[in-house]
């Protein structure tokens, strides 16, 4: 049956001996024909005693309220009437052991808690344990025979609840061994502990045996290292499981050492955790990060848990490098685990690439640098910067990867490497090798390395190039990216006259193509306020694209709607400028967009 619509207090009632009126708490149907079952549940307010008679009534309107899986009603006015017995004590009926496991579940026949005749049943405690028969003991037998007589007594940690109700889990001080022969006795003190619904007591002693064997487990754990002193990390935590992984299981993974030794500060925010491999959703509770399934998982499935904004910055630099932090996997239903350690590594921080060349005025020869890496350029000083976290010591280096530069054009000379830092530089297979002086003991703080002469291919534009940092003494890696842009290839711009009315006329040729449409230059006719007018100037005539111009002589130029192939020469006119008050030529900025490299050029006013 499945419940069709919500049912009312009205729809039904119980009787408990003859009784009516006893209040109903909730009811629980199926709510759909897909989770259909021959059953339902009813809880009341007023417990039953041992023999009483308890009368289900279902009036007319709630059986029309019910149907079963083929959408039927059910019959009307429906009455069923039970008398069940409370008072029959719950019996101890086998135990399940699995090969290496460090738990035993010993099983009953109906739901069971810990809690005293006299007590609340929800309210279940541990039960106490101790090398008394007449607590709880284990004891065994290896495979071959031998006696395993770490399990007796003081060798049970806990005896708790399983999250399902009618099991109880025996915590042992370590694993049994494969096909170990494993009995556990309940005696009359754990049995006055262990009570059902009804609380009745399991009484005197009850003895179950069971061989180990092979269960659902974890392996091959593994954890990423840290770098010191830097925050906002990401440390990911893989774990494969050995057996199917049921949706209602949990796995968690112990960040108590490496909280509570070592001050590592993980994040409290669910969203800076994630899972692959299967559908789950991770969080951090306390030292743990627990991963809840969204559907049973396939045994060999290897779980990827990512955490971000780890912070190491905790960590005193002195105690680098720290090593073998233990992280525990575990798996809530079965107990199985598996451990994993992880390092925290002297590393890099405050990693930069940059790039510059020098812009010389046409006018006055007066130099200033443009922050850009320009494809079609050459004379750029590319500068590497890098904070080391923990001291470098003699003979190790940093490897700074530019392969992926060199791919995209950009050309490196070995012999213009620089440092003002104590350390020895080499470009060796495209890589920018800065090594610890071997006069010096250590470096530590700041790095730059600077690459001068280094020449820019034409046409090599291109976007998220990454440049790997390396630390050859911990291995550890930070990337960071840089473009080369693009830029414009001769630029012109023709003279005009001390006089009102003059029309200039601009040029360039671009490097690299523009593959759609758009706002892709700003060019200003008067970047040194030589004293050009234009008040009344207009762009009237453009070649490839569309130009406006502002009064301050500031010309914004689109590309037309299909983009610009490499080598394309855009000629814009501009005319009614005024040059009547002006008595020094004029310096003209191309500025490209995006990227912002700039080009100048002397407009000559005679």
């Amino acid at each position: 049956v499945y419940e069709k619509n919500d049912l009312g207090d009205g729809d039904l009632e119980v009787r408990v001996a003859g009784e009516e009126d006893v209040e109903i708490e909730e009811f629980n149907f199926a709510e759909s024909a897909d989770d259909a079952e021959d059953e339902a549940s009813i809880k009341v307010e007023k417990r039953p005693g041992a023999n009483d008679s308890v009368v289900v009534h279902i009036k007319d309107s709630g059986a029309e309220k019910i149907v079963n899986i083929w959408d039927e009603p059910l019959e009307e006015d429906i009455e069923s009437t039970t008398a069940q017995r409370d008072d029959v004590p719950p019996t101890f009926d086998k135990i399940t052991v699995y090969d290496n496991s460090s738990f035993i579940i010993a099983h009953f026949s109906e739901p069971v808690n810990t809690s005293g005749p006299d007590d609340d049943v929800d309210d279940g405690e541990d039960i106490p344990v101790g090398p008394g028969d007449d607590e709880v003991r284990v004891t065994g037998f290896r495979a071959d025979g031998s006696t395993l007589p770490s399990f007796s007594g003081n060798g049970i940690t806990a005896v708790d609840r399983d999250e399902e109700s009618d099991r109880f889990r025996i915590h042992l001080n370590r694993k049994v061994p494969e096909g170990a022969e494993i009995t556990v006795s309940f005696g009359g003190a754990a049995g006055e502990q262990i009570v059902d619904r009804a609380k009745n007591i399991l009484a005197g002693t009850y003895t179950r045996t069971a061989t180990a064997i092979e269960g659902p487990t974890l392996e091959t754990a593994r954890v990423s290292s840290l770098s010191a002193n830097a925050d906002e990390q990401t440390q990911t935590f893989e774990v494969t499981l050995v057996g199917d992984m049921d949706e209602d299981e949990e796995l968690t993974v112990s960040l108590e050492e490496a909280i509570e030794e070592y001050d590592i500060s993980y994040s409290t925010r669910s969203a800076d955790y994630e899972v692959s491999g299967a559908r789950a959703r991770a969080s951090r509770d306390g030292n743990y990060i627990v991963v809840e399934p969204r559907e049973d998982i396939d045994d060999g499935t290897t779980l990827t848990i990512t955490a971000d904004n780890v912070d190491t910055t905790g960590i005193p630099l002195a105690d680098i490098p720290i090593e073998d932090i233990e992280v525990e996997f575990k798996r809530s239903e079965v107990g199985a685990t598996v451990t994993a350690e992880f390092d925290v590594l002297a590393g890099l921080s405050d990693v930069s690439v940059s790039a510059k060349y020098e812009l010389k005025s046409p006018v006055d020869d007066v130099y200033s640098d443009v922050e850009v890496l320009a494809s079609g350029q050459s004379d750029h000083v590319v500068f590497f910067r890098f904070a080391l976290e923990g001291p470098l010591e003699n003979g190790d280096s940093v490897e700074i990867d530019v392969s992926s530069l060199v791919d995209a054009g950009v050309n490196f000379d070995g012999d213009e490497l620089e440092s003002d830092d104590e350390v020895e530089l080499e470009l060796d297979n495209d890589k920018v090798i800065v090594t610890a002086d071997t006069d010096n003991d250590e470096i530590d703080g700041t790095i730059e390395v600077r690459a001068k002469e280094v020449d820019v291919d034409r046409g090599s534009a291109a976007e998220d190039l990454e440049v790997v940092f390396t630390r050859t003494d911990s291995g550890l890696s930070v990337t960071e990216e840089i473009d080369v842009v693009a830029s414009f290839i001769n630029t012109d711009v023709s003279n005009i006259g001390a006089t009102t009315g003059q029309t200039v006329f601009l040029e360039f040729e671009l490097d690299g193509e523009r593959a759609r449409g758009g706002f892709m230059a700003r060019i200003n006719l008067d970047r040194d306020n030589a004293g050009l007018g234009f008040n009344d100037a207009e762009a009237e005539s453009v070649y490839e694209g569309t130009a406006s111009i502002s009064t301050a002589g500031v010309i914004t130029y689109t590309a037309p709607l299909g983009g610009l192939d490499d080598g394309t020469q855009v000629v814009i006119d501009v005319s009614n400028v005024d040059g009547s008050g002006v008595t020094e030529d004029a310096v003209v900025e191309f500025e490209r967009r995006p990227g912002g490299f700039k080009a100048l050029e002397k407009m000559r006013v005679d």
